[in-house]
């Protein structure tokens, strides 16, 4: 468990010691969490909470899959993560939080995601990789989201870390690395009915960190752009390739709204049904 320790009251937290040692994992996780806390602040809308009793709501889950492999589900884990509500200051929508932790022999990860099936979703995830090869690594967020007609607006972004987890140089020469995958899929894709439609960090890339260290993953963005329909869910797709014994976070967003001419619309068709009814 994370303790929050002051400074703004929200953002900063510490490492929990695991018998009285905090790891150079915990650390880099840490610093992964401060920074993904505070961008899930902002885009909840300021969020306050409305307790932690959970609340049960189906169609979400986190898709961890190393290489070709089987994809292992945290929904399908209910040991793995713990289910929280608060309501938005904005609108009073319940905005849903998933956070939690997995290890299994090839990877240990911890995430923090929220979501609103008005609808956005936040992802937030560090993954080591405990192998000992260069590995790759898919995460799938995957939210509930109301039907949508198009046109249709959406925002979002990405930003990262990646830090040296076992203080060995890696194969490249680097404390850690992350790169893009050999197929050609991005860092970030937003998906919409399942369907990828819009990435960042368009692959190739890499990114590296010295020994003992971490490294930063610059912000990437859009910003309003035409988005399609929905039909019943949106989510987020983290692709990368990881150096063995390393770490690497990633945090990113995904807003798709209607226009104002297709809320007109859809404002008009509400007062025709009731007009009908009458």
């Amino acid at each position: 468990m994370r303790m929050p320790v002051g400074r703004d009251g929200y953002c900063w937290f510490r490492p929990e010691p695991v018998g009285g040692i905090v790891s150079k994992t915990q650390e880099v996780a840490e610093m992964k969490h401060v920074k993904s806390t505070c961008a899930v602040a902002f885009v909840s809308g300021l969020a306050i909470s409305s307790g932690a009793a959970s609340a049960g709501i189906s169609g979400w889950d986190i898709l961890i899959q190393m290489g070709d492999g089987n994809a292992w589900s945290v929904a399908n884990n209910p040991q793995s993560y713990e289910l929280t509500t608060r309501t938005r200051i904005d609108n009073g929508h319940t905005v849903y939080r998933i956070t939690g932790s997995w290890e299994t022999s090839s990877w240990a990860g911890d995430w923090e995601i929220e979501f609103d099936p008005d609808p956005f979703v936040s992802s937030a995830f560090t993954i080591q990789n405990l192998t000992g090869n260069l590995a790759p690594f898919t995460v799938t967020v995957i939210a509930p989201s109301i039907a949508l007609s198009a046109p249709t607006t959406m925002t979002g972004s990405i930003s990262g870390t990646v830090g040296d987890g076992d203080g060995i140089a890696d194969q490249f020469g680097n404390g850690a690395t992350v790169m893009t995958q050999g197929n050609g899929r991005p860092y970030y894709e937003a998906l919409v009915d399942g369907a990828d439609i819009r990435s960042l960090y368009a692959a190739p890339q890499t990114n590296v960190a010295p020994l003992l260290g971490t490294a930063d993953i610059d912000t990437q963005s859009y910003i309003n752009e035409v988005g399609p329909a929905v039909i019943s869910t949106i989510g987020i797709r983290n692709a990368f390739m990881l150096t063995p014994g390393d770490n690497a976070s990633f945090t990113s967003t995904f807003f798709i709204i209607p226009t104002p001419g297709t809320l007109a619309l859809v404002g008009l068709a509400g007062v025709a049904a009731i007009r009908r009814r009458r």
